[in-house]
């Protein structure tokens, strides 16, 4: 799990370092984004309850 303040290159340092591995990359702002159309703060309980449901998918 990768954590830091807004717009720091998390997403951009996952997508470079990981993409060629078997990681999982779970993006919130991908899932904001499909959820809302855009990447902002809106509905951020349903997005990280989806969140969880995926990373639980993902261990079943």
């Amino acid at each position: 799990m990768i954590i830091g303040i807004p717009c720091s290159g998390k997403s951009y340092y996952c997508k470079d370092k990981y993409n060629n591995s078997n990681a999982i990359i779970i993006l919130t702002d991908e899932i904001r984004k499909e959820i809302t159309g855009h990447m902002n703060m809106k509905r951020i309980v349903i997005i990280w309850c989806l969140i969880l449901l995926k990373v639980e998918l993902i261990n079943f």
